[in-house]
């Protein structure tokens, strides 16, 4: 009976090879599927069959000298072990292709998850862009307001000094980008008349004082977009030179 008993370890052997590699397996698919409730009921079913496998296998080993009476149906039930054996091995490489199917799809929501982290860092930047927008046209829009409602300002001219020679004058020139008006505030040695034009009229709209001249005053002019001439009028026959100190402030 030694070729029994060499049979019945090999299908020991065989049983535990067969029993290592599906827990194995086994073990590897509950890794990567754990909310698959359904796949870990169908493998604490394989796992109960496994120890029912080997409960069966120590009941023979302490059974073999009974078991060498009842030959046949000691063949019977290794075809059966032989068909679970089979079967496991099928279930074994059904597991395998599960877990390679979920591998792939595992690494196909990584990629669609890459791809949309780059979709959300795209339009997070576009936002960021838009609201970078979004400010500066605020602050354009500001701006443009305070210039509608004149609340901004600048010197053209602080305290400066102008020397006009007799019977001569003298001409200033500024950009002014916006209507607005100036504040002219002026002392002159002797009486001058400043007269105010711009390009955008073509001519010199405005003349201090409206008659004779002056030799010092404060006074507002509206001006255009364009630019902005300040003649420093000390013409006349036997006039003398003089010195003008002018500051301009421009509002707009």
């Amino acid at each position: 009976m030694k070729w029994e008993h060499a049979l019945f370890i090999l299908i020991g052997v065989l049983i535990a090879i067969n029993v290592v590699t599906f827990i194995y397996y086994w073990n590897q698919v509950n890794a990567l599927t754990l909310e698959r409730d359904a796949l870990k009921q169908q493998v604490d079913d394989l796992n109960s069959l496994v120890n029912t496998l080997q409960s069966r296998v120590s009941s023979l080993s302490s059974e073999r000298d009974a078991l060498m009476q009842e030959n046949e149906d000691l063949n019977t039930q290794i075809t059966m072990l032989q068909n679970q054996i089979e079967n496991l091995q099928t279930q074994v490489a059904h597991l395998q292709e599960q877990m390679n199917i979920l591998a792939g799809e595992r690494d196909s929501l990584m990629r669609q998850v890459n791809m949309l982290q780059n979709q959300v860092d795209y339009l997070q930047g576009l936002v960021d862009n838009l609201w970078g927008q979004i400010d500066y046209l605020q602050g354009q829009l500001d701006y443009y307001e305070s210039i509608v409602n004149l609340e901004l300002s600048r010197v053209l001219a602080d305290n400066e000094v102008i020397v006009i020679p007799g019977d001569s004058y003298h001409v200033l020139s500024y950009t002014t980008e916006y209507a607005g008006y100036l504040i002219i505030e002026f002392t002159a040695t002797n009486g001058i008349s400043i007269h105010v034009g711009s390009n955008f009229t073509g001519e010199y709209y405005y003349t201090y004082p409206s008659n004779g001249t002056a030799s010092s005053g404060t006074f507002y002019v509206p001006v255009f977009p364009g630019t902005t001439y300040i003649f420093l009028d000390n013409r006349g026959l036997f006039t003398p030179g003089v010195t003008v100190t002018i500051t301009i402030t421009y509002v707009y």
